[in-house]
Formats: structure tokens, sequence, C-alpha cells
């Protein structure tokens, strides 16, 4: 299960891992609409709950980040 978030004129929220492929999201709601795939590594349940976790803290990070 994989988050990335860049910050700029527009946020761009991307998800990996739980997902069939990479997936650009608009926020944490548009996680409700993800076809998550369960595995050997976890459920479907599981790894939904893992990615509003990583989102909310790359989010956090993203944001408090100093440059």
């Amino acid at each position: 299960v994989g988050v990335g978030v860049v910050l700029g004129e527009e946020t761009r929220t991307f998800v990996s891992a739980g997902t069939d492929r990479p997936r650009r999201i608009a926020d944490e709601n548009a996680l409700a609409g993800l076809k998550i795939e369960g595995d050997l590594n976890g459920s479907a349940a599981y790894k939904r709950h893992l990615l509003k976790v990583y989102l909310r803290r790359a989010m956090d990070e993203a944001r408090n980040a100093v440059h």
C-alpha cells in the first residue's frame, strides 16, 4: 500500500498497491470508490484502512514540510 502527495497550485494524491494500478484521487472520500484488492499480505478491508491512515499522514507531512 502506498500513498504519494504532491502539493502545488493543485494538490495531487496518488495511491497504489491496494489497487490494480496506481490511481490519482481527489481526497480521502474518493477511497470509497476504489476497488481495493485483498491478497496474502492483507484483506481488502485492512488495505482500505491503511490507505486512509497513510493518506492522512502523507497530507500532514506534505503540508508541514520545510522548503
